[in-house]
């Protein structure tokens, strides 16, 4: 499905797969086994130390793999930084005061999947 329909606008040709950390590696040689190497993809796993790009590096991938606990980590995060300034400044974007190494890969705003 991802060489068949795969996404006109760049900014969103970028497929997430959310998989168990036991399968992430099996993921990883299915795509290279079952796609021919003439329509290769690149693949990134964002695991572990591999957590430190943004969104802006993960997009330049065909699929990134990650786990559900990754996830909901990120998930985490963006809720304890809310809850840190719903007392301090209304509707201010969660991106928009944070540094380059604190930006989420996953969940931040600019994130298209």
């Amino acid at each position: 499905m991802i060489l068949a329909n795969p996404s006109s606008n760049p900014a969103m040709k970028t497929t997430l797969i959310v998989a168990p950390v036991a399968l992430m590696r099996q993921w990883e040689k299915e795509l290279e086994r079952h796609v021919r190497p003439t329509h290769r993809l690149k693949v990134y796993l964002y695991h572990n130390h591999n957590k430190r790009v943004d969104f802006n590096t993960l997009r330049t991938y065909d699929v990134v793999l990650t786990t559900y606990g990754t996830l909901a980590n990120e998930y985490k995060r963006i809720e304890l930084w809310a809850e840190s300034l719903s007392s301090h400044v209304e509707g201010l974007d969660f991106n928009e005061k944070r540094s380059r190494k604190d930006k989420l890969g996953l969940l931040g705003s600019e994130c298209y999947w």
